[in-house]
Parts: structure tokens; C-alpha cells; sequence
């Protein structure tokens, strides 16, 4: 599960919140050598059940990481971060492997004054 948010310092809070779950928290403010590190971590995690698959970040892993995810929880951002979010998710998936997709109702912002309604179909197999 990838959450992406866009403050490093609600990065680091959900992190905290979410320690029990054992997330892998990445964002800018790390030295290069660390932020290597923490993406070979995610890189690790990705290949074996036991580890954590639950990633809080910021905007960095929205380019240059080759990374899969099942499921993705993002803070509004533009149009082109979304687009880069939302390609970290299901990159490799076969639609043999993958159950479908759901949506629901959700404002995005809370100045909005209607909500964000849409609808995804479930992909069928060739």
C-alpha cells in the first residue's frame, strides 16, 4: 500500500501514527546515501510477503522509481502528480491476477462543493 502525501512533515507524523504497522517512510529531506537505502528497502518489500508493503512518502517516489502497488491513498495534488502517482500502481499486474477495481464517492478538497463522482469498470479478460 502506497500513501502518498504532500507535506514532509505529515510524511513523518503518519508514519509515526502508523508505526505498529512497520511503514517504510520516505521523503527529500534524507541524505542521499539513506534515501538509497530506503528504496532498495521499498524495492526489497516489494518481492517478499513478510516484510511491509505499507509506504508513506511525498512526492519523491512519483518519479524514477520502478515500484508496484495494490492500492494507493493520495492527498490532492496537480493533475500531472496524480497522473505519476497513480503509475505506481498495478504496473506489472496480469488482468488474470487482478480482481477489479472499485471507486467511491470522496471529496477531494474540502472547499469543493460537490463531490468527486466516478466510476471504474472492472477490467474483463480478453
Amino acid at each position: 500500500m502506497l500513501v502518498v502525501v504532500n507535506i514532509k512533515r505529515q510524511c513523518q507524523e503518519l508514519a509515526q501514527q502508523l508505526s505498529d504497522l512497520w511503514p517504510i517512510c520516505h521523503h527529500s529531506a534524507f541524505i542521499l546515501k539513506d534515501r538509497k537505502r530506503i528504496e532498495a528497502d521499498i524495492q526489497q518489500a516489494e518481492m517478499s510477503v513478510s516484510q511491509s508493503r505499507l509506504v508513506v512518502a511525498t512526492q519523491v517516489v512519483e518519479v524514477s522509481l520502478d515500484i508496484d502497488f495494490d492500492w494507493l491513498f493520495t492527498e490532492c495534488a496537480p493533475a500531472d502528480s496524480l497522473v505519476q502517482r497513480a503509475g505506481r500502481v498495478n504496473r506489472y499486474r496480469d488482468l488474470h491476477e487482478t480482481a477489479g477495481y472499485s471507486s467511491t464517492e470522496h471529496r477531494c478538497c474540502p472547499s469543493a462543493s460537490t463531490p468527486n463522482r466516478s466510476t471504474i469498470p472492472s477490467p474483463t479478460p480478453p
